[in-house]
């Protein structure tokens, strides 16, 4: 009985401690807020989705590479893709499409590395890569692809930073991407 009482107390005073640094850091917080009003909007700059269209990915054969320095790299063929939204519509323009994956340890989760060229209804030209997480057990995928073009009319590609919502069917090789802008806003008096 004797060796448990000291750890008890212990227990108590470090949670005594961890209280009293909580009520401490909430009042200068508190005092910080009321001094500069709407300080958690000057802390940060801020960022909004925007949906942009959808990515039909067709979905080809695995080749899987083996261990390397980098982890079990798997390579997916990607015979067919898609973009459609209101203001830019293509197709794959080449058989370069694939992904580059690095699998994880427990062959789980796929980290992405995907490139492809796109070529818009109207002739133009659009390099498209990303990077992101797919989850072999959801078959749910997330990515934040970005976009290099010379075509003027799609020049506002080249400073999108899109992200990408997906969902994966191995049964028919489909993927189908929701994607998004993302728009940050700065925020005056930040930095």
């Amino acid at each position: 009985m004797t060796n448990v009482e000291p750890i008890k107390s212990e227990r108590n005073a470090d949670a005594f401690l961890f209280q009293l640094i909580m009520i401490i850091v909430c009042l200068v917080v508190k005092k910080c807020q009321n001094a500069v009003p709407n300080l958690r909007r000057q802390c940060m700059a801020t960022a909004e989705l925007r949906e942009v269209g959808l990515m039909h990915v067709q979905i080809g054969d695995f080749i899987e590479v083996g261990d390397g320095p980098r982890g079990k790299r798997l390579v997916v063929d990607v015979p067919g893709v898609t973009l459609e939204s209101d203001r830019v519509k293509a197709s794959l323009a080449t058989n370069d499409a694939a992904d580059w994956g690095t699998l994880s340890n427990d062959g789980k989760l796929i980290a992405l590395d995907v490139r492809f060229t796109l070529k818009t209804d109207d002739g133009a030209y659009i390099y498209v890569e990303y990077g992101g997480r797919a989850d072999f057990e959801t078959l749910i995928v997330a990515a934040a692809p970005t976009f290099q073009t010379g075509s003027e009319k799609y020049s506002w590609l080249n400073s999108v930073q899109a992200v990408a919502a997906g969902q994966a069917n191995l049964e028919t090789g489909k993927l189908v991407y929701r994607l998004y802008e993302v728009k940050v806003t700065a925020e005056e008096g930040l930095v």
